[in-house]
């Protein structure tokens, strides 16, 4: 009797100990500000191995972290949660925001209807490497355009907050982009988009209103800022061509008169 107590003692010790690791899992990364599940929902789910525990993930891949989701390009270790029409893999974090609770929705990979997904337990060796990580906790993400930190704090012990740039900031990066942009060293008669500038800024007028596209806007008007850079380089480079096929024939002329000449001499 005594044996016997002591070992359901022991299991009882293990279970809580493993329901309190597993608690620490059923609560949000950070990766989104807000989430539209009720927590004790989730946490059910997790608990019941219907989806996977809430890993904090990371943006590089790295010893276990090795899975990718497609949606959020971070890297987690274990296993992911997998679509049940396509078995594309995803995140709980992911999955929880783009499949609304009691609502059915088509599977963002392959559009097929009443979007649902499926969890498998990873294996023992890959259970070790996640309790070893427990206290590793990733930075918040958001739409904002985020100011990166150094690679070694990017993974620490206790939570850090992440800098992102005000919007002051983003505001004052526009214009100088814009400016860049107006501004030529020369005019550039044969471009391809005599517009493109004026459409950029019609596009900053209305991206601009809502901060999670200024990301989009801004690389479009780097990608025109290198496009223009790219044609003003051809150009100069066309010019020299010409320059130097004109000084090459100069020579050539000159040396057909002087045999001109000779030839002239020796008849008379």
């Amino acid at each position: 009797m005594g044996n016997s107590t002591s070992k359901k003692s022991g299991l009882g010790r293990r279970h809580s100990t493993g329901m309190r690791d597993l608690d620490k899992f059923t609560q949000p990364t950070g990766l989104y500000s807000t989430c539209p599940w009720e927590h004790k929902t989730v946490r059910r789910l997790i608990v019941d191995k219907k989806l996977a525990p809430r890993f904090p993930g990371q943006e590089t891949k790295d010893g276990c972290f090795t899975l990718e989701c497609p949606i959020c390009f971070m890297f987690y270790p274990g296993s992911l949660n997998a679509s049940s029409c396509c078995s594309k893999p995803i995140c709980s974090e992911c999955y929880l925001q783009i499949r609304p609770p009691d609502k059915h929705i088509c599977c963002p990979f392959c559009n097929q209807e009443a979007f649902s997904v499926r969890y498998a337990l990873p294996s023992a060796a890959e259970l070790a490497l996640i309790r070893s990580i427990k206290r590793v906790r990733s930075p918040r993400r958001s739409s904002a355009i985020g100011i990166p930190m150094p690679a070694n704090k990017q993974l620490t012990t206790s939570p850090q907050s992440v800098q992102y740039a005000s919007v002051e900031d983003r505001h004052r990066l526009r214009d100088s982009l814009r400016s860049q942009l107006s501004i030529s060293d020369k005019p550039v008669t044969d471009s391809p988009h005599p517009n493109s500038v004026a459409a950029l800024n019609d596009a900053a007028s209305h991206l601009s209103a809502t901060p999670g596209d200024a990301a989009h806007l801004e690389e479009l008007m780097l990608l025109e800022a290198i496009r223009r850079s790219m044609h003003d380089f051809s150009l100069g480079n066309d010019e020299k061509d010409r320059r130097g096929s004109k000084s090459s024939q100069q020579p050539t002329r000159e040396s057909n008169n002087n045999a001109a000449d000779c030839a002239e001499v020796i008849a008379n």
